[in-house]
């Protein structure tokens, strides 16, 4: 069976024609899940996913308190990045344990970068849509490098997610990770072609849960402003006004 076969295409082989990078080379898929029982029926899915692919996997029941709600839950996978790290000493690819994992995009194999994720609102690298959301990176699908850079941001992810006053979900503290880390991370936005938003297109690499906690916890959790047009609006005045007062 062909191991480049399974992983890129869900589909095994008995015959490959090129060479494929296998162990340090390939990110753990890891997650975790505790509360509802719909979180510990998608974590049998997801393993039975890797499983299917030959993908190692590193996906936990988490001990929580009878209290805790979603955004408490969430707010654990920001150390929870930089334990992996830690105990696998390899890459890491973080899926939420609601999704499926169709296949690996190539580009994440033997990964030279230090990040991946998708951008926020599945866009593709367009800076008039960038700029229509106040945080940059959806954290549903997270690639992290064990290289230098990669465990830095994991770890300013985890410090954050300790220190912070507020209430917060991994979502906020990715945001303020990113801020701190922009200029020296090496970072792959991941193509929208390869997700399934909906379920309905078995082609694409990845599709996503909906357990509905995230419209019911929008406001009660800590969110970033944005003012990203602001300031695009005042550069294109800016600009403008400099080149009418260049004109003659």
């Amino acid at each position: 069976m062909n191991v480049k076969d399974k992983i890129l295409t869900g589909i095994s082989s008995e015959q490959s024609d090129c060479s494929f990078p296998e162990g340090d080379n390939l990110p753990v898929v890891v997650s975790f899940y505790a509360g509802d029982e719909y979180y510990y029926h998608a974590a049998k899915l997801l393993r039975a996913d890797c499983e299917m692919l030959g993908l190692e996997h590193s996906i936990d029941e988490l001990t929580v308190p009878p209290d805790f709600d979603w955004a408490q839950i969430c707010r654990l996978k920001a150390t929870f990045y930089r334990a992996k790290l830690e105990e696998l000493k390899r890459p890491i690819l973080w899926i939420d344990v609601d999704s499926r994992l169709r296949f690996l995009p190539e580009a994440l194999i033997g990964a030279r970068y230090d990040f991946a994720a998708f951008l926020r609102g599945f866009s593709e690298l367009d800076p008039y849509r960038l700029v229509q959301f106040a945080r940059q990176w959806y954290p549903g699908v997270l690639f992290i490098n064990n290289n230098e850079n990669g465990r830095k941001f994991a770890n300013t992810l985890a410090e954050l997610a300790e220190s912070y006053p507020g209430t917060a979900t991994d979502d906020f503290f990715l945001e303020e990770a990113w801020q701190r880390h922009r200029s020296t991370l090496t970072a792959l936005p991941i193509p929208p072609s390869f997700l399934d938003r909906d379920g309905s297109d078995p082609a694409r690499a990845i599709s996503f849960g909906n357990s509905g906690n995230v419209s019911d916890f929008k406001d009660k959790v800590d969110q970033h402003s944005n003012g990203k047009m602001a300031n695009l609006k005042f550069m294109l005045l800016a600009e403008a006004a400099a080149d009418a007062s260049t004109t003659v």
